[in-house]
């Protein structure tokens, strides 16, 4: 096989590695979108169109390839590739929420509402959560099953299948989010932190989660019967209880409008929060507030480029009320989220480096009475690095494609030009070109990288196998080795 040829001038020193180029069959012609009504009860504003890519990954962190995401607002779908990379161009949204759903079975429905920006690709990333049986209940008896901090308490003859009792053996697949890892709660929770009641979009700050289904014996979902909820009791993690209040609304995730739903209030009881369930998907105890929208523009400087949006950077809001909001700035370095009013919080701004993040920028913000936009510049940092590059494809021209950072972050590249910002030192890329819309195996190069404004790298994908050929050395969408 041919190499990879990676080229790079001055500051940068380069590895190389051996070339893996899967050229897809021929692209499938776009189908007719059919959008999807949103109801008159919700007000989501005037209609867009917008680009969002993203990586949908396992609870371990492993990407999941063959997963369907499909916006909610229209037919509009794709599948992640091999390495759980997606891109829906031209997705019906509207500027108060866009909401895309993933699916793969094996896993619990999961989904992604974020309020999108124009002007660049928005980013998301959603990670699928384990449907596994945890325990099971004859229906005609009832029973309780605990995992986790979960606890459901079922009536005797009280699930329904379709709308008839049902009376065989229940199988109860539940997987409890932990609350108080931020950054994995809000890539495994569906939706985002928004909830909606009496009309009114809230913030909120969770002390309690879980996706829980109960299946009968062929797979398909029970549901209670009318006037029989079932008992469900969550536990308050210990750093949380000195602050949890006595009483907490209580929410059931609405998956064809991508917003939490307020379903009653759940009462403590010593550690635990005790509420009940009326029908089964994620559920969740929630503190609500008064929201606005805050939009955070962050722009970098590094001469001689002058200042340009940061892409990639990692946001947390940190407030008394909502605790922690994550947010990731698309190619536009802009990111816009529901926040509590009339509270100060505390902004940090990370970039992904090496295998973790660097801390570039800091400082309090709000209180916010109205939807409010901030522009933040962050002049040069004596450790950063901005790198510019190109991507070409199995014949040399200028390649669509993305590029993947420290097995973390993926830049996409539009038009065979790219720019990323990192920590100086040792940084590792994965870069894949597009091939009829799909992306192709690519390599893996090592880079150590100076501080400032670093030299042009070029890209070079050679040797381009069609998926089976003897020699191809690839893995398919399935896994097979060829």
């Amino acid at each position: 096989m041919k190499r990879m040829l990676l080229w790079f001038a001055g500051a940068v020193l380069l590895a190389t590695a051996a070339c893996r180029k899967d050229c897809p069959p021929e692209e499938i012609p776009p189908i007719d979108i059919i959008e999807v009504p949103v109801p008159d009860s919700l007000d989501l504003g005037a209609q867009s169109l917008v680009d969002v890519m993203g990586v949908v990954r396992d609870e371990a962190g492993n990407a999941i390839a063959g997963a369907t995401v499909k916006g909610i607002w229209s037919n509009q779908s794709v599948s992640t590739d091999a390495r759980g990379f997606f891109l829906l161009e031209d997705l019906v949204c509207y500027e108060k929420g866009a909401t895309i759903s993933v699916s793969k079975p094996g896993y619990f429905p999961g989904s992604r509402t974020w309020i999108p920006t124009s002007g660049g690709r928005n980013r998301v990333e959603v990670q699928l959560l384990t449907d596994a049986v945890v325990g099971t209940v004859q229906a005609n008896q009832g029973g309780t099953i605990q995992s986790e901090s979960f606890t459901l308490q079922i009536q005797p003859n009280s699930l329904t299948l379709n709308g008839s009792s049902y009376q065989g053996t229940v199988y109860v697949a539940m997987n409890a989010i932990d609350v108080t890892d931020i950054p994995s709660m809000c890539a495994q929770m569906p939706g985002d932190l928004t909830g909606i009641h009496n009309g009114t979009l809230k913030a909120l700050r969770s002390l309690g989660m879980a996706a829980i289904e109960l299946r009968s014996e062929t797979g398909e979902r029970l549901q209670p019967a009318s006037g029989m909820p079932v008992g469900m009791r969550c536990t308050i993690p210990a750093e949380l209880q000195s602050t949890a209040p006595q009483s907490i609304p209580l929410w059931s995730f609405n998956e064809a409008i991508g917003l939490w739903e307020f379903e009653g209030t759940a009462q403590r009881e010593g550690n635990d929060y005790v509420g009940s369930a009326t029908h089964f998907s994620y559920w969740n105890f929630d503190v609500e507030s008064l929201g606005v929208n805050y939009t955070l523009t962050v722009n970098y400087s590094e001469l001689p480029i002058g200042f340009y949006p940061l892409d990639n950077a990692v946001l947390f809001l940190s407030g008394a009320s909502v605790g922690d909001i994550p947010g990731t700035t698309g190619s536009n370095g802009q990111v816009t989220g529901l926040v509590p009013a009339n509270e100060v919080m505390q902004l940090q701004i990370m970039l992904p480096c090496g295998d973790g993040y660097q801390e570039v920028y800091t400082a309090s913000v709000g209180p916010f009475t109205q939807d409010t936009q901030q522009t933040i510049e962050i002049n040069s940092l004596p450790y950063l690095s901005t790198v510019q590059g190109y991507l070409q494809d199995c014949n040399g021209n200028l390649s669509a494609g993305y590029v993947w950072l420290n097995d973390g972050r993926v830049v996409y590249v539009e038009d065979g030009t790219f720019q990323l910002t990192t920590c100086s030192g040792q940084n590792q890329v994965n870069a894949y070109c597009f091939n009829n819309g799909q992306a192709g195996s690519g390599f893996i190069a090592d880079l150590v990288i100076t501080p400032g404004l670093a030299s042009e790298v070029t890209l070079v994908c050679e040797d381009c196998f069609p998926i089976g050929a003897p020699g191809s050395g690839v893995t398919d969408i399935d896994g097979n080795a060829y």
